[in-house]
């Protein structure tokens, strides 16, 4: 879509900012001159920072699309919630799945403060070097647009990764930054580049989702220091974070687990729930486990005090805090009852919290 000066003059230039902010995309006449400038004066823009510079650059931590090392690319967006300040042509999920590109226009756009969840063919695990990268479709090395990068073992509770930003004052629209100024905020890097993230920053060995939170940067987010997050502010209509592509450079595939058998003499029932860490609690007739290590096969058997039962459901409120509905069987007891999941003989509790049978499901009221 690059056009000659003669040919940008007889364009058709759509309204201010109804298209993303990139190489490609056409300007409107007014504004094209200052982001010509912009660009020429980019190769000398002075970076002073201490963290990674541009693609291509010494001591750069960027990672090209068709790096080998990438084993896998997103496969699903498990939820999205473009923010404010984007069309409906920029909310199509399917376009950040998939392998990176160089199309600027392919992307799924976050708008100002809104979010993606993305899931994978298998989980990311934490091995040698970066475990996955995040894709942006920048036009050059000092026009960046940022996002909180998290990632989560169970699509429900998420870790941010630690990010800096030294920007010192507010940056306009279409505003140049030092990409040495900042880390860890989604993708510094120009397309087709990525930056990359390693699970040992927050401490995990393998997570099933990565959710990028578009950074609203007017002045009010803050990284993980306390320190004020600029990015070019104002714009509309393409707002916020424009997502390329998450790619993966160490997979783990799924793989299914026998947690228990059918006891053709007995009665058979089975229940589970995730730790907030991502482990799972699994109850079969008359027993209960605690997965030892996410993605692990080994499990503990915890305690039952006694009590007989078919687990209609398990519920977990947090790492100490658990419940039980027993079924009960033909003459074993029916009821909730609350236990510890942390210790090896956490005992489920005598007296269960109600008597009842036949629940399938409860909830936590905090």
């Amino acid at each position: 879509m690059a056009r000659s000066p003669a040919e940008s003059s007889r364009a058709f230039h759509p309204p201010r900012h109804s298209y993303p902010k990139r190489r490609g995309a056409s300007l409107p006449a007014a504004l094209q001159g200052g982001c010509a400038a912009l660009l020429l004066a980019a190769p000398g823009f002075l970076f002073a920072g201490p963290y990674a510079p541009g693609a291509g650059q010494a001591g750069s931590t960027a990672i090209h699309r068709g790096d080998a090392r990438f084993t896998a690319w997103a496969s699903r967006a498990a939820a999205y919630q473009p923010g404010a300040n984007v069309l409906p042509q920029w909310r199509d999920t399917a376009k950040c799945l998939g392998r990176a590109g160089d199309d600027p226009l392919h992307i799924t756009c976050l708008g100002d403060g809104g979010s993606i969840t993305l899931s994978f063919p298998g989980f990311v695990h934490d091995g040698p070097g970066p475990d996955f990268a995040v894709f942006e479709n920048g036009f050059g090395d000092s026009f960046l647009e940022l996002a909180w990068v998290e990632v989560s073992a169970d699509g429900v509770n998420f870790v941010r990764f630690p990010n800096h930003s030294l920007t010192p004052s507010p940056v306009p629209s279409f505003g140049g930054m030092d990409p040495t100024n900042v880390s860890g905020l989604g993708s510094k890097y120009r397309q087709p580049y990525g930056e990359p993230y390693d699970l040992a920053d927050v401490g995990l060995t393998s997570v099933s989702h990565v959710r990028l939170v578009d950074v609203v940067g007017d002045g009010t987010a803050r990284d993980s220091e306390n320190r004020v997050i600029y990015d070019p502010y104002p714009s509309d209509q393409s707002a916020g974070f424009d997502l390329d592509a998450v790619g993966v450079l160490n997979l783990r595939a799924w793989r299914s687990e026998q947690v228990a058998a059918v006891d053709p003499a007995g009665l058979n029932a089975f229940a589970f729930a995730h730790l907030p860490d991502g482990r799972f609690l699994l109850g079969g007739q008359g027993k209960l486990w605690r997965q030892n290590a996410w993605g692990a096969a080994a499990k503990t058997a915890l305690g039952t005090g006694g009590v007989e039962f078919d687990p209609s459901f398990l519920a977990v409120r947090d790492a100490t805090s658990a419940l039980l509905g027993a079924g009960g069987g033909f003459f074993g007891d029916t009821g909730v009852h609350t236990f510890d999941p942390t210790a090896a003989a956490a005992s489920l509790t005598a007296a269960p919290l109600a008597e009842m049978q036949n629940y399938s499901g409860v909830w936590w009221r905090h």
